[in-house]
């Protein structure tokens, strides 16, 4: 856990989870990429609707290791991960301000549904932190 904890601050610096906060989001599987350097990235899921639906609850990459592939690895195991359970969908929300992340979902098929302005409760957040953006990718 703390590697997957160090990986999470870098990641999302003041949008960081806590570590009881992720204990609670793996119940429903989490994938974490390894290689002889430590953690690449992890993904936690959330089943929703009798599985009809899978939330990536959240994913991150190391940020010396983005831009190789390991995002598309990643994303690939969840889809594949959610069709061996007979999930109709994927569905994720992301940060307006997180450009890269929008654009690694929207090059895997993932469509956006819904924006949200002021959606995310961070102190004094600015321009787009405040939009939650929602997507999805039909299975």
């Amino acid at each position: 856990m703390p590697a997957v904890m160090k990986l999470e601050k870098d990641g999302f610096g003041k949008f960081a989870w806590s570590a009881p906060y992720i204990r609670t989001k793996t119940g429903s599987g989490a994938f974490v990429l390894c290689d002889a350097t430590g953690i690449v990235g992890y993904v936690l899921l959330k089943e929703l609707g009798a599985a009809a639906e899978i939330s990536i609850e959240k994913m991150a990459v190391a940020r010396d290791r983005r831009k190789q592939g390991f995002g598309k690895l990643i994303l690939n195991w969840t889809r594949a991960r959610a069709k061996g359970k007979r999930a109709k969908r994927l569905c994720l929300h992301v940060r307006g301000s997180n450009i890269a992340a929008f654009n690694l979902y929207a090059q895997n098929g993932f469509k956006v549904t819904k924006m949200e302005e002021g959606e995310y409760s961070t102190k004094n957040p600015v321009g787009a932190e405040k939009i939650k953006i929602t997507m999805q990718l039909l299975l």
